[in-house]
């Protein structure tokens, strides 16, 4: 089996087979590292996201959504249905602008 040798960014300490310097316990292994980091940043958009306050608009909808009148809930899923043809329409000539500038 072979060895690994690995120097310590931080203090300069050459490790064997660790992955954590035994002199400063920094991280050494890059895999390892780089797997921490994105686990970190995965966590941290969760947090974001439980943290984030709806808008008014988005609670409006959500509740017109479950209300319990149907027809206020036909209402609300006729709006929003003409609110994505629009946004999609919207995004569409977008679209279409930038590949005729595009060329």
């Amino acid at each position: 089996m072979s060895k690994s040798f690995v120097k310590c960014l931080a203090c300069g300490t050459i490790n064997v087979d660790r992955d954590y310097c035994s002199n400063c316990g920094e991280i050494i292994n890059i895999v390892l590292k780089r797997q921490l980091e994105s686990e970190n940043k995965i966590q941290e958009k969760e947090e974001e996201e439980k943290s984030k306050v709806p808008s008014r608009i988005d609670e409006l909808l959500k509740k017109g959504a479950t209300h319990p009148n149907s027809i206020i809930r036909a209402l609300f899923q006729v709006i929003y249905s003409v609110w994505l043809f629009i946004a999609m329409l919207i995004g569409w000539l977008i679209a279409l602008v930038v590949a005729a500038a595009a060329g």
